[in-house]
């Protein structure tokens, strides 16, 4: 819901850029448990009216190099298990624009090692994570 909120919100089909999702939107080998059902039709028309948002099936860390090597601008993370994440951060840390934001969704949630490779991560980078009470967190990119 947040990724359409975004599209909505930014009248996104407007936009000369790409928005790629990345997800199994269903239950495939290493998804996450709570897809019980494949969702990816219903994806696929919720966000029909944007042609530039590129939806991208399967598991992190698999499928990251079918994500072109832009400069990216918006970095959001939501995978629910430490390890997925921080591949994720590691193929995309050195892409993102100076002021580029990455939103972690599970970080102040119930995932202890997810919070401790994050914050591995950031161990030796200029950035800090700024934390939200809803259990989000997000980092500017320096």
């Amino acid at each position: 819901m947040l990724s359409k909120t975004i599209c909505e919100f930014t009248e996104f089909e407007k936009q000369d850029r790409n928005f790629y999702l990345v997800d199994s939107w269903g239950p495939m080998p290493g998804s996450h448990k709570n897809f019980k059902e494949d969702i990816f039709e219903q994806v696929k028309e919720r966000f029909s009216k944007y042609p530039n948002v590129k939806l991208i099936r399967g598991i992190v860390p698999n499928i990251l190099e079918q994500i072109p090597k832009n400069p990216i601008a918006l970095l959001l993370i939501d995978l629910n298990s430490f390890e997925p994440e921080l591949a994720a951060l590691n193929f995309f840390y050195d892409r993102l624009e100076p002021g580029a934001i990455i939103y972690f969704d599970d970080y102040g949630w119930n995932y202890p090692k997810l919070r401790e490779a994050v914050n591995g991560f950031f161990s030796d980078k200029p950035e800090s994570l700024l934390h939200f009470p809803s259990g989000n967190s997000i980092v500017i990119k320096k």
